[in-house]
């Protein structure tokens, strides 16, 4: 079956009460997210990385491909105000890895990649 339906004893689906339509419902729906599937989204995805970042090796492989930078970018970049939803939700994941797996390795990625420096500049435009 599809994500977000369940399986009717005729063969059919129905929808299920999953936060995700299925692949035909967003291939024949024309309209925008709602606001409120904009909002699910964010936290299906927030607690899954919260979840992933509660691990020394996750965050491990963050600093090895240089991606924990791009969450200084998320936090402090201009966006339209429809995806401030995800600025909160980097801001969230940052902080969720500094409370818990804040160590020489991250503070040495930060000050070597200039994180901060990134941040106030950005926050300035």
């Amino acid at each position: 079956g599809a994500i977000g339906t369940q399986a009717r004893g005729d063969g059919g689906a129905t929808r299920g009460s999953s936060i995700l339509a299925s692949t035909r419902d967003r291939e024949d729906s024309t309209s925008e997210p709602s606001n409120q599937q904009r909002l699910s989204l964010r936290d299906l995805l927030v607690s899954i990385l919260l979840a992933l970042f509660r691990h020394k090796s996750a965050v491990d492989d963050l600093l090895h491909y240089g991606d924990l930078s791009l969450l200084f970018g998320a936090i402090s970049s201009p966006c339209a105000p429809y995806n401030k939803i995800w600025r909160k939700a980097s801001t969230e994941v940052l902080l969720s890895i500094f409370r818990l797996c804040l160590g020489e390795n991250v503070i040495s990625f930060v000050h070597r990649k200039g994180c901060v420096g990134f941040c106030v500049r950005n926050l300035k435009t």
